[in-house]
């Protein structure tokens, strides 16, 4: 969760109409819920649940940065595939980085951070299986819910309560993967930021 949740923070700091649009939400929905302050003293499940943009960049955030770079499944029967023969007992690796940014699955820009792929209408758009970060079928990931909500939480509180901007590599060009750890991290010389906490809170 915490390299997912370095990810959408890398990117809403390149991004700032996308950065505005979630900080306008937390507003939305604190005020319209008959608060006064983005810094409640309790924040809710409901409030929680009740975040579509941040689901929206949530989602984008997992299909171009995948927590694992590659899911392996054992072929319970003999299987054609394109015109390719798969034999029982053979293992598929499935890669859902290379997944996610197919042109034939998510258009010519798919290399682009656009977390207007995921409302609600554009999802009823996706092929299956074309948003696998967690998984697929009986076999996805059992904590995804729990990792959803808790970086949702978390990275709320951050953003209601902090101003950020990176500093150093990453002020100039968004990090890059880094494949030698088990998940896909961002390169953490491009993920200093500089910090302040709100003064007042915004309304």
């Amino acid at each position: 969760s915490n390299v997912t949740g370095t990810w959408l923070m890398a990117h809403l700091l390149k991004d700032e109409t996308w950065l505005q649009k979630i900080i306008q939400e937390q507003k939305e929905l604190f005020t319209n819920q008959g608060g006064n302050s983005l810094h409640p003293n309790i924040l809710t499940f409901e409030q929680v649940q009740n975040m579509p943009i941040f689901d929206q960049v949530l989602s984008e955030t997992l299909r171009l940065h995948p927590p694992f770079f590659q899911l392996s499944r054992a072929v319970k029967e003999d299987t054609v595939f394109q015109g390719k023969r798969i034999p029982k007992g053979h293992i598929v690796n499935i890669s859902p980085g290379a997944a996610h940014r197919l042109p034939s699955l998510w258009g010519d820009d798919a290399d682009r951070f656009d977390p207007d792929r995921f409302t609600a209408e554009a999802k009823k758009e996706h092929k299956p299986y074309a948003w696998i970060p967690f998984g697929g079928g009986m076999h996805q990931c059992g904590g995804r819910k729990f990792a959803w909500n808790s970086l949702k939480a978390s990275l709320s509180w951050l953003l209601r309560n902090y101003e950020l901007e990176f500093v150093g590599k990453g002020a100039n060009e968004l990090p890059k993967e880094d494949y030698t750890t088990m998940v896909v991290a961002p390169t953490s010389s491009h993920c200093r930021v500089k910090y302040r906490r709100r003064k007042t809170p915004i309304v």
